[in-house]
This record gives structure tokens, sequence and C-alpha cells, in this order.
């Protein structure tokens, strides 16, 4: 879902500079980072970001979800930048509308996004 608001911001929205959408109105990350900072940092660890989002695809433990959505110190993952799902959401998503379109992933039922969600990020590389 926080993908899918960073995809349809940039569309409703276009314009703006890729890492602005992510931190709308604010000059710093909660960690003190620029919005830029933090995105070339998620960029840098993507592979580690991705390889641990398909390790923990299936989980439901409040504390992993947390540990990609909140800023909370007790909450973080060595290794992952604050807030990080929220990148790795609009990757996904920026892949999947190639081809699907926002309207109809919106209405995806849960198994079907999750499997969708896994298949991308099994492929999905900085590159791709």
């Amino acid at each position: 879902m926080e993908g899918l608001a960073v995809l349809v911001s940039r569309i409703a929205c276009p314009g703006a500079s890729e890492a602005s959408y992510f931190w709308p109105g604010s000059e710093h990350t909660t960690d003190g980072q620029t919005p830029t900072t933090w995105f070339d940092e998620c960029c840098r660890c993507w592979e580690d970001i991705r390889r641990r989002l398909l390790e923990d695809l299936d989980r439901t433990d409040e504390a992993r979800f947390a540990s990609y959505f909140w800023t909370r110190a007790a909450t973080r993952q060595v290794g992952i930048p604050v807030c990080a799902g929220y990148f790795a959401g609009y990757r996904v998503l920026q892949a999947l509308r190639g081809a699907h379109a926002v309207a109809e992933m919106v209405r995806w039922p849960i198994e079907r996004a999750v499997g969708e969600v896994r298949h991308v990020l099994e492929g999905l590389t900085m590159d791709g």
C-alpha cells in the first residue's frame, strides 16, 4: 500500500524529484537525512532489502513488519534504511505497472498481491 501511495503520487503530481515523493514536505527524514540521501542509501542497500523482504514475506509478526516501515530505533534492522519498505513497495509496483493497471492492482486479493510481489522481488535488481 505504501508503494502504491508513492506511485500514484508520481502519476498524479509529476515533476518532483523521485526521492521527494517519499518524504513530502520534509527536508529531512526521521534520521536527519535529506530525502535524496535516504533514496540513494535505499538504492545502495537494495540487494539486502530485497533479500530480506523475500525471507520475511510470509511473516505476520508486527516487529518484522515494523522494521521496514516504522522509524522507531527499537524496530530497526541492521543494514536496512529507515522506512525502506516504502522504497521497496514503490520499486515492486513500478515493475508491476508495466503489465498491470493501477486500478487492477488495487483490487487484487491478498494472495494474488503477495504472489505478484514475491515474483517481482525474485527478479528485481537495481538494474531491472
